[in-house]
């Protein structure tokens, strides 16, 4: 994303703050930021669950790792238990599987790419 020159960053950041325990109150939970030479970039979730006695931090990494497996995981369960009505949503699901970083423009390409060799 290019932001324009004329643009202060101070005005998002005032509304940043540092987390304090008293934030974390009841089930809830917040995003962490790190803002290092002007580039604000996710770092992970900080959750606090009453049933879980305490204040948990997870990487973003982990956390896409996570919702990769859980997205495999419910692939897996419509296929194990498929209908009608679950074929197309099968279907988009095993082609973002297969190729998480392909969009439509970019199968276009590789197709045209693959026909000319």
């Amino acid at each position: 994303m290019k932001i324009r020159e004329d643009f202060d960053i101070d005005n998002i950041l005032k509304n940043y703050k540092y987390i304090e325990e008293s934030d974390l109150s009841g089930d809830s939970f917040h995003y962490a930021y790190k803002f290092k030479n002007n580039h604000l970039s996710l770092q992970g979730i900080i959750f606090d669950f009453e049933k879980l006695n305490g204040v948990y931090f997870i990487p973003i990494k982990k956390w896409n790792r996570f919702m990769k497996c859980w997205a495999i995981a419910i692939y897996n369960h419509f296929n194990c238990y498929p209908t009608k009505k679950t074929l197309p949503f099968r279907q988009i699901m095993y082609e973002r599987l297969k190729h998480p970083y392909l969009d439509g423009e970019n199968k276009k390409n590789k197709i045209s790419i693959q026909k000319k060799n």
